[in-house]
């Protein structure tokens, strides 16, 4: 518990306040200093020749000649027992392992040691990595009860966040006779908050993948702005004012948008990755729909304001989550703040981490490439890129749609009362749920077996099965909400959104882990470019749903939804028959897996790029 409490944003507050607070094992009386990280001299022997001898703030000494040489440095990356309490009085720390050896395949501390695989760089650094393949401080070591808890965090983090767009989805009407506007413009209210979180990853991802802030700062403080914000807004007078501070939500909210699934990545290996960005994609899926049922109720009761009352309720929670029990998941801050504590025990300042290298040499203008350009050249660059990201945006856009026929259909036509009309939505979370235990099944027994016999280098197709099933749930379930609703009983257009819910997530989980296996060098743009296209289609369906159910009704309105479907269900059926010859005619996609390797020949004039 001390631990987890240490790498939060409250231990990390603490330890600014009490630096000696909550120590970290390098700060610990009795830890013994693995001896790569221990300054090391030159001394002459009695034969006339160098030896080495610890000691010394600076791995440099004279030579002979009166210039200066690397001081030696032992190879051994050391392993997590060295710095133990236990192994502290021990001359050698690579003695523990003599008697107790490490399984065959793992770790071996005395092999290293005469491998002498860490070398110094020519100006004298020693990298600073891993105390071992064990390492407690690694996040793919820590235990599942740990990992559970950090992913539970992102979870309610992402929830609150994509609740906050549709929140207001039923206030429209009191909104429009608020501010004496009418119904369409009070939609903007949903719209500029889904613009907000659509480009601010593109702003405020990148700061999460500095090695010297890491994602906690911008999570926790984004979303304490977040939560500021909706107290003006529930008080302005203002209808420009709150449209201003609907933006800004949006933007504040949106690092777990772009950056969520990278912390789970974190966490957990490319083999059980996929299980937490199954359920992180039903989060993102079910959080729009759960929303106004939440609001629904107050707004009837108490007016439009309460739906921001209630979204300062789910993201005060979420805050206090972050703030006492989120730790840090990058490794590279990790290591950065370690190899910080090394110098500052050592006195060596040439103990850096590989990440601290590395940043020191990006210049702001690639920061902001990588950050702004990148995205938006692959998705015009890249044909699987720009194909996935308009085939989640119409999943998005269909999303949206609901917030406006929903209550023409269940509060205007079934009769029911504002609060009532927002239950069934819940028929997308069962949807979603359902989806998530189909993915788990079908990834048990299907796609890990074919991971594991490919020994982690699938071919990224291996991803979209149930993307193709999904994708025929569309246009199946817009037509059956389209002729049942306001005809039949209300039983049967909820069934039909419960089929979208399921529909929804067979998209999003396959193709968020689709892009990061075809674009494994350039994940994060190539996500950023999804999130940025999916929510600008989603954000423009408020403005247009009104016109198109008032104008067209709800069998027809929905009906055009439904043969765009049908026009796009193609598309996740080319992807999975030709990704492999679009991968390989790419200069940033991946080439492993060609169509051979899927089981159909290609010849290999028109094969492109050799494999990787």
């Amino acid at each position: 518990m001390k631990d987890l409490l240490r790498e939060t944003p409250f231990g990390a507050l603490v330890r600014l306040v009490a630096p000696t607070a909550l120590p970290y094992p390098e700060e610990s009386p009795d830890f013994a200093v693995p001896e790569v990280y221990r300054p090391r001299t030159f001394v002459k022997d009695e034969a006339g020749g160098a030896a080495s001898k610890e000691g010394g703030a600076a791995p440099f000494a004279n030579d002979e000649s009166g210039g200066t040489t690397l001081a030696p440095t032992a190879a051994a990356t050391p392993t997590t027992k060295e710095c133990s309490a236990t192994d502290s009085a021990t001359d050698d720390p690579l003695r523990a392992f003599e008697a107790n050896p490490v399984p065959e395949g793992m770790y071996d501390p005395l092999a290293e040691r005469t491998a002498h695989a860490l070398e110094l760089a020519p100006d004298g650094t020693v990298l600073v990595a891993w105390y071992g393949p064990a390492d407690p401080s690694n996040p793919q070591n820590w235990s599942q009860r740990k990992k559970a808890w950090t992913a539970f965090v992102i979870m309610y983090y992402t929830f609150a966040i994509y609740a906050g767009s549709s929140i207001v989805a039923f206030a429209f009407e009191d909104v429009a006779r608020h501010f004496n506007v009418s119904t369409i413009v009070a939609a903007l209210l949903l719209t500029l908050f889904v613009v907000g979180y659509a480009v601010g990853p593109l702003f405020l991802a990148p700061l999460s993948e500095i090695a010297s802030i890491g994602r906690n700062p911008p999570y926790v403080l984004s979303m304490f702005v977040f939560c500021i914000l909706q107290v003006p807004s529930a008080l302005t007078p203002s209808f420009a004012g709150l449209c201003v501070l609907r933006f800004l939500a949006g933007f504040m909210g949106s690092p777990p948008l772009a950056t969520g699934g990278a912390s789970l990545t974190d966490i957990y290996s490319p083999q059980k990755a996929g299980y937490a960005l199954g359920i992180y994609g039903v989060a993102v899926g079910v959080a729009p729909a759960l929303a106004p049922m939440f609001s629904g109720f107050a707004i009837e009761r108490w007016g439009w304001e309460w739906a921001f009352w209630e979204m300062l309720m789910i993201a005060g929670v979420g805050f206090l989550l972050l703030f006492f029990g989120l730790p840090e998941t990058n490794a590279d801050t990790i290591l950065y703040k370690r190899a910080a504590r090394l110098r500052s025990l050592t006195s060596n300042p040439s103990l850096r981490c590989e990440s601290e290298i590395l940043d020191a040499e990006k210049t702001w203008t690639a920061v902001m490439y990588e950050a702004l350009a990148r995205p938006l050249v692959m998705t015009v660059r890249e044909p699987i890129v720009l194909a996935i990201d308009l085939y989640v945006g119409l999943t998005y856009a269909i999303l949206y749609s609901y917030f406006e026929s929903y209550p023409l259909v269940f509060h205007v036509g079934y009769g029911w009362s504002l609060g009532m009309a927002g239950l069934p939505l819940l028929a997308l979370t069962v949807g979603g749920l359902l989806s998530y235990a189909v993915y788990c099944v079908w990834s048990m027994r299907v796609w890990e077996p074919q991971y594991v016999a490919a020994r982690g280098r699938l071919v990224p197709e291996a991803y979209l099965p149930l993307s193709l099933y999904g994708a025929w749930c569309y246009p199946v379930c817009l037509f059956w909400f389209a002729w049942t609703a306001n005809r039949t009983h209300w039983v049967s257009p909820m069934l039909a959104a419960g089929l979208f819910g399921l529909a929804d997530c067979w998209s999003f989980m396959p193709y968020l882990n689709y892009l990061c296996a075809a674009y494994p060098k350039h994940a994060a743009s190539a996500l950023a470019s999804n999130d940025f296209v999916r929510s600008m289609m989603g954000a423009a369906m408020p403005i247009v749903a009104f016109p198109l159910f008032n104008n067209l009704g709800i069998a027809w309105g929905n009906s055009v939804l439904g043969f765009a479907s049908l026009a796009f269900l193609p598309i996740p059926f080319l992807l999975y028959r030709y990704g492999p010859a679009l991968r390989a005619r790419s200069p940033m996609a991946t080439h492993i897996g060609t169509c051979k390797d899927m089981g159909w020949e290609q010849p290999d004039a028109e094969r492109g790029p050799s494999e990787e």
